[in-house]
């Protein structure tokens, strides 16, 4: 499966990640940001009063996608709010 900025909200929306945690397409204050820029590179980043911290480049777009929804996976597991598969 490919996660593209059209599918990424679904994948973030099965881990269970709130939509106002997020912001597909734009920067908005005080979420996690995926955004298309000018140079055609793709920029994950956490935007705070206008500023971006921890960016992140990329020069596809499927690999920002799943960044992103690695960092929210992560955050998931740490925070307890997934439960890790036990075989």
């Amino acid at each position: 499966m490919v996660v593209l900025m059209d599918t990424v909200g679904g994948f973030l929306d099965l881990l269970g990640v709130a939509a106002d945690k997020y912001a597909i397409g734009g920067q908005t204050h005080e979420r996690w940001c995926l955004t298309s820029e000018e140079d055609g590179t793709w920029h994950v980043f956490w935007s705070e009063r206008g500023s971006r911290f921890d960016e992140v480049p990329f020069a596809r777009e499927e690999d920002a996608c799943v960044h992103l929804v690695g960092r929210f996976a992560v955050h998931q597991l740490t925070q307890g709010l997934l439960q890790a598969r036990q075989n």
